[in-house]
């Protein structure tokens, strides 16, 4: 692809991302702006360890996950302009999960393991870490997040994986409220300055 191609693409999941999670407008592009790179950012790292014993969160029949359909993905990909959050294998993620609602794409999260470099996390043995998840603003208000981060964490518990992180803005009330339904507790705070931060090693139990 050519440097104009490669900068429109990445100008396009610019714009998705900022609408996804501010706002379309002049008003969303400021908030970006603001935390990404002016405001001293607080996120909570959230944990939940695999061997508590809890209720399965009922899956709706309207919605099904798959687990890394590269395939559909990329089709989506080609068809749509998605933000960044579809393209965590742009930063060194390798396994994801993707929901549809009514056959239409609805959510997308990716799994960082042991030897992946996440954000936030250094990742040991039998750690893993769910991170850009990301429900369509069309999608939002059926409780999508909680069910697939709760599959999830289900299947990687059967993976010899004993603790799993999300690192969520504390802001983000509605991502916050979504994983503590799943059993999911806070564990500690870090604080970055724009995109710099530094990062925490996590250890199994």
């Amino acid at each position: 692809m050519s440097f104009w191609g490669t900068a429109g693409t990445t100008l396009r999941h610019f714009r998705q991302s900022v609408r996804a999670q501010y706002g379309g407008g002049i008003s969303g592009f400021v908030q970006f702006v603001y935390y990404s790179f002016l405001r001293i950012n607080t996120f909570v790292i959230f944990v939940r360890n695999c061997r508590e014993t809890r209720q399965p969160i009922t899956i709706e029949g309207e919605l099904h996950i798959k687990r890394q359909v590269l395939d559909e993905l990329n089709i989506l990909r080609q068809q749509s302009d998605l933000s960044r959050e579809f393209y965590g294998d742009h930063f060194g993620g390798k396994d994801f999960f993707l929901a549809y609602w009514d056959r239409k794409p609805a959510y997308i999260h990716w799994v960082f393991s042991a030897g992946t470099q996440s954000r936030f996390l250094r990742l040991e043995k039998k750690c893993a870490e769910i991170a850009y998840m990301l429900t369509l603003p069309e999608f939002r208000g059926r409780r999508i997040c909680s069910q697939v981060v709760d599959h999830t964490v289900r299947l990687l518990s059967g993976e010899d994986v004993e603790r799993v992180f999300c690192v969520i803005h504390e802001h983000n009330i509605a991502s916050i409220k979504a994983v503590q339904r799943t059993g999911f507790h806070e564990f500690r705070k870090v604080r970055s300055i724009g995109p710099f931060n530094s990062r925490l090693k996590v250890t199994a139990l």
